[in-house]
């Protein structure tokens, strides 16, 4: 802090510069002081000396004016006046003074118009530089892991992390473990930052010469130099094993029946290398593992280190070679055949397998993977067998048919040749239909085949329970016994199915009789009178003679929705009166079974499974619309229900027997009555049809006649077709009793 505003003058020297004389005392010469302010200090009886006893040289000067009474910071950044940093690190002597214009003041440097007064006493104090070696954290060197059973460690890319204390020229190199024979350069001569995790990465194992290494330990090795120092230099080092070729994840599973149709090995590879998987015949040895590796090299030929059960060198089984990717899971797939084809026996199967790098030089990989696997197919195995019919789409009704064809769906164990029938149900079987024989199919997926419900001679069979037979053996048969499965189905061919009705109505152009046939058939559909029945035989009485009111007769297509429209006339043309008439349908794809006029049966053993009888109605009302002529014709009033009575107006639009039933608000029955049969286009007690009708009237009295409470009621009304249809209407009004 200053006493007043002047400017103030910083000379920084060395470390264990020293003053001689006394830095506080003021002489009288000051205007014979030398021309630059920092040999001031000789004029007052200083003397910077170095730690020589010579001169010390002055590393930085810093003058700037500053104000008084106040507290001033200056700062040195640790360079020199040239503005290069101090790399010596110590206690570098400082000395500060200053000086302010003044007429009463001292000339300075002889001229008498720059006068000065100086301070008193200069202050001189230590600035400590301790820059140091750049900081290093250990090198930390992760190679990449792969695998899990077990893990394999050692592969590339190697990742090297360490921190610096601040930024760093720096540089990495690989050695060999002498640490003398440098293998690769990573980075050299770069800046990296400091206080911030660095990693540098070795990815492909290669050395400066673009060859791969071995498998062995290495050395790493970092140095670190100050950017503004660069002689003050940091070095650390660590050691790494490098083993880049290696096989992983060695798994194997059998051939099972049921359970795969190959026998499969999956491993994973540290790089992309060359393989060869070896298998040998059960029995077989293979030799010296602990010092000869691989026992074959990469041959697929017989050795002297695989031995089979003979005591000769063996010739494998089967082999897989090839190149394989390297860190993904690889699955090798072998049938169970030899290498010519024909499956081999069940057994315990002995397997190499040997890896080889694509690198220069090459090297195999150092793991020593040998061992059995089994092959165990047994019988062949069905390991499904299903025999599902076709359900037709129904378009009127929610019942479920089934039809020809058949789909027959089965999975094998394993690839065979496989033969399908179907048989009839009678003792002994004989075949309907072959749909194939000794065809060869594929094992592990699902198989389909169609029966389309035909025998051999393209006939249809007649309907009963039949037999889906299916055998598979071995394409080379002498390794097991055929295997068989069965299935008893349900068959029955001629079908008439989906039927539904559709009254006639006023407005429609006829009643409707809908429904559906299996197979294209000639069919005959018989309206009856109302009231007529039916023995087992279909046979209706009173006798179609009497009873019959229309006969549609015709050749129908095979699973499509059928229309059959009845225009409510008889068969003299003549209007057919209200009422609910009886139907039947008989069908057959003999086209002679039925008679092309009367529709009557001429071989009733031709004829489909099915003969539907219903109800068709014709209800020729004057409403054309009953439902809402019915609401918005049926009312209460007066409402609420201020006198004695309520009248209750009721429209018929069709004959019908009317009911009303009136309830309390919880539920409790206040009156039930029957109103009687009324005709159609007219209201409840009012036959007559007026205009303004009365309707039924109701005095407030309960079904015991005793005069129901005031409140809320809700009146139930409802009418029911008397002519044979099934229209029923009913609404429900709300009055108010007061």
């Amino acid at each position: 802090m200053l006493t007043e505003p002047a400017t103030v003058y910083i000379d920084i020297y060395p470390p264990n510069t020293q003053f001689c004389g006394n830095l506080n005392q003021v002489t009288a010469n000051l205007d014979q002081a030398a021309p630059t302010p920092k040999n001031f200090l000789p004029a007052i009886g200083g003397c910077p000396v170095g730690v020589n006893g010579t001169a010390a040289p002055l590393v930085r000067h810093i003058e700037e004016v500053k104000t008084g009474r106040s507290p001033v910071l200056n700062f040195w950044d640790g360079r020199d006046s040239n503005g290069n940093a101090v790399c010596m690190d110590g206690n570098y002597v400082f000395v500060i003074y200053a000086a302010l214009p003044s007429a009463n003041g001292n000339s300075f440097q002889g001229n008498t118009s720059d006068r000065r007064i100086w301070t008193s006493k200069a202050q001189t104090g230590l600035l400590p530089v301790i820059r140091g070696n750049v900081g290093l954290s250990q090198v930390a060197a992760s190679p990449t892991v792969v695998g899990s059973s077990p893990s394999v460690s050692g592969l590339n890319p190697f990742a090297f992390r360490y921190s610096l204390g601040r930024d760093a020229i720096t540089s990495m190199s690989i050695y060999d473990n002498t640490g003398t024979n440098l293998v690769k350069t990573l980075v050299n001569n770069v800046v990296r930052p400091g206080m911030f995790p660095n990693q540098e990465i070795w990815n492909d194992a290669t050395d400066d010469n673009g060859r791969w290494v071995s498998s062995g330990t290495y050395l790493v090795q970092l140095t670190a130099a100050d950017p503004l120092c660069p002689a003050h230099i940091s070095t650390v080092s660590a050691s790494f094993s490098v083993d880049p070729f290696r096989i992983t994840d060695v798994l194997t599973a059998p051939l099972l029946p049921g359970a795969s149709n190959s026998l499969t090995l999956s491993y994973q590879l540290s790089q992309p290398m060359n393989v060869v998987w070896n298998l040998y015949a059960p029995g077989t040895v293979i030799r010296n593992t602990a010092t000869t590796w691989p026992p074959c090299g990469m041959n697929t030929s017989a050795c002297a280190n695989v031995v089979g059960a003979s005591g000769q060198p063996a010739v494998p089984v089967f082999s897989i070679q090839g190149t394989r990717p390297g860190r993904l899971r690889i699955t090798e797939f072998w049938d169970g055949r030899d290498s010519n084809g024909l499956l081999v026996p069940d057994g315990s199967y002995v397997f190499t397998l040997v890896a080889q790098s694509t690198t220069t030089p090459q090297y195999y990989a150092d793991d020593k993977i040998f061992g059995s696997v089994t092959v165990g197919r047994g019988s062949i195995i069905f390991t499904s067998f299903n025999v599902q019919p076709f359900v037709p789409p129904l378009f009127n009704s929610s019942a479920t048919i089934t039809l020809d064809p058949f789909t027959v769906s089965y999975a094998l164990t394993r690839q065979s040749s496989v033969t399908i029938q179907v048989l009839n149900s009678s003792l002994p079987n004989s075949v309907v239909r072959t749909l194939f024989a000794g065809s060869v199919r594929d094992g592990s997926i699902l198989l389909q085949d169609l029966w389309d419900g035909r025998d051999d001679h393209n006939n249809i069979p007649p309907a009963g329970a039949y037999l889906v037979r299916a055998v598979a053996q071995d394409v080379a048969s002498q390794l097991s016994q055929p295997s068989t499965v069965q299935m008893t189905i349900s068959y029955n061919p001629l079908r008439v199915y989906d039927v539904a009705i559709a009254p006639l109505i006023n407005g429609t152009n006829g009643a409707r009789i809908l429904y559906q046939v299996s197979e294209p058939m000639k069919v005959a559909v018989k309206i009856y009178q109302p009231g007529t029945v039916f023995d087992s035989f279909g046979n209706p009485s009173p006798p179609e003679s009497v009873s019959l009111v229309k006969r549609i007769v015709g050749v129908r297509p095979a699973r499509t929705a059928i229309t059959e429209t009845w225009d409510g006339t008889d068969l003299r043309r003549a209007g057919a009166p209200d009422g609910t008439y009886k139907f039947s349908i008989v069908a057959s794809t003999d086209m002679n079974a039925i008679d092309n006029m009367t529709g009557d049966v001429l071989n009733a053993s031709a004829l489909a499974t099915d003969h539907p009888v219903d109800d068709v109605s014709v209800v020729r009302n004057e409403s054309i619309d009953p439902k809402a002529d019915f609401e918005n014709n049926t009312y209460v009033y007066p409402n609420p229900v201020d006198g004695d009575s309520a009248h209750f107006v009721i429209y018929t639009p069709f004959q019908a027997d009317a009911k009303l039933k009136i309830y309390t608000m919880n539920g409790d029955l206040v009156l039930d009555r029957d109103l009687g049969t009324w005709p159609a286009g007219c209201y409840v007690q009012d036959p007559g049809c007026t205009p303004n009708p009365t309707g039924f009237v109701w005095n407030r009295a309960n079904a015991a006649g005793r005069r129901v409470a005031r409140g809320v009621y809700f009146a139930v009304i409802r009418i029911e077709d008397t002519l044979g249809g099934r229209n029923v209407l009913q609404t429900v009004r709300k009055l108010l009793v007061r």
